[in-house]
């Protein structure tokens, strides 16, 4: 915004399926990721964003796969490639924190 404050501009959302239901929640949170990833993708690609979480193991993954691989499944090692062509950055946040950038 002009003021220097930070604003939505825009919004989604998307319901989980059955079979996503069943998910880890740990592969549950990097869908959700993965979902706004694939719904913004047009504007993401081809600029470097910031990626705010305030799940520390999800750093990890985010970060071009520094994780050992058999702590991921096998949906997190296919959206890793995925994100592999995105340039971004992340930081974990505190939830106190995390609650104001969502305001």
């Amino acid at each position: 915004m002009r003021d220097g404050r930070e604003a939505p501009i825009a919004y989604a959302s998307r319901t989980l399926t059955s079979t996503e239901w069943n998910y880890s929640q740990l592969d549950k949170e990097a869908l959700s990721i993965i979902a706004g990833v694939k719904k913004f993708h047009y504007f993401l690609y081809v600029h470097t964003f910031t990626l705010f979480t305030d799940h520390q193991l999800l750093l990890g993954f985010f970060n071009k796969m520094k994780l050992p691989p058999d702590i991921l499944s096998l949906f997190m090692l296919r959206w890793s490639q995925m994100l592999n062509a995105y340039d971004f950055t992340t930081i974990t946040v505190l939830e106190k924190r995390y609650k104001m950038l969502m305001l």
